[in-house]
């Protein structure tokens, strides 16, 4: 494992065995690299470079633009989901792959806002051509709006989407996630890209390094699998 930190992020790397594998990108909520490695190794994944970039300030960085606090007594999101991006594209992603083997592709994951992120991150940039993106944060306002109607940078090769089966149960705004979820997979499909949707079961924090590391599992397959769609 190589570490390094920037901006005040802490970066992980660990690298493949060998040349020509994925490299993965997370963001996570604290330094929850080595557990993850640990959990994608059980879970059998796919032999891939992971790269964990733990984040300081998560309602800042993996959020796209300002909206509202969910609840009351919490500070508003600040969308500063582009400058974390710069940041990958400038610093993060060329030191870390200094440090790894040859990679054969990109991909980018996240869980929560940092699934929100991974899959902002695809209208900004066109380095990830793969992405994974377990219970995100698709209630986020206006994010539909921003998927339907805006372009990708580039188009993706593969697309996992997965959400524990009570999510939709949740208060408030959270409870929308399983009908933004399906417009979203929906218009991927549309669109004629892999998209894969598994629903769980469980609510939002059940088994989430396993959840992480089955769907960085499902982005590296190159099998066509669907598996327990919506229908």
């Amino acid at each position: 494992m190589y570490t390094f930190e920037t901006k005040g992020k802490r970066v992980d790397v660990f690298p493949a065995t060998s040349e020509n594998r994925p490299t993965i990108y997370i963001v996570t909520f604290g330094e929850e690299g080595p557990s993850l490695r640990a959990a994608m190794e059980k879970e059998g994944a796919a032999d891939c470079t992971l790269v964990t970039i733990a984040s300081n300030d998560p309602d800042r960085d993996m959020t796209p633009w300002p909206a509202p606090a969910v609840f009351g007594g919490q500070k508003p999101f600040a969308g500063g989901a582009d400058d974390l991006i710069a940041l990958m594209l400038k610093d993060i992603i060329p030191n870390a792959e200094r440090h790894a083997p040859a990679h054969s592709w990109r991909g980018i994951c996240g869980y929560s806002l940092s699934g929100l992120f991974a899959l902002y991150s695809l209208y900004r940039t066109d380095v990830f051509s793969r992405a994974a993106c377990m219970s995100a944060s698709l209630w986020y306002p206006e994010l539909v709006d921003h998927v339907l109607g805006h372009p990708l940078v580039a188009r993706p090769d593969k697309l996992y989407f997965s959400l524990g089966d009570k999510e939709s149960a949740s208060r408030g705004a959270f409870g929308t996630v399983g009908e933004r979820t399906d417009e979203i997979v929906g218009h991927f499909r549309k669109l004629g890209i892999d998209t894969t949707f598994r629903s769980v079961p469980g609510g939002h924090f059940k088994d989430i390094e396993k959840r992480i590391a089955d769907g960085i599992a499902a982005i590296c397959s190159d099998r066509i699998a669907r598996e327990q769609e919506d229908d």
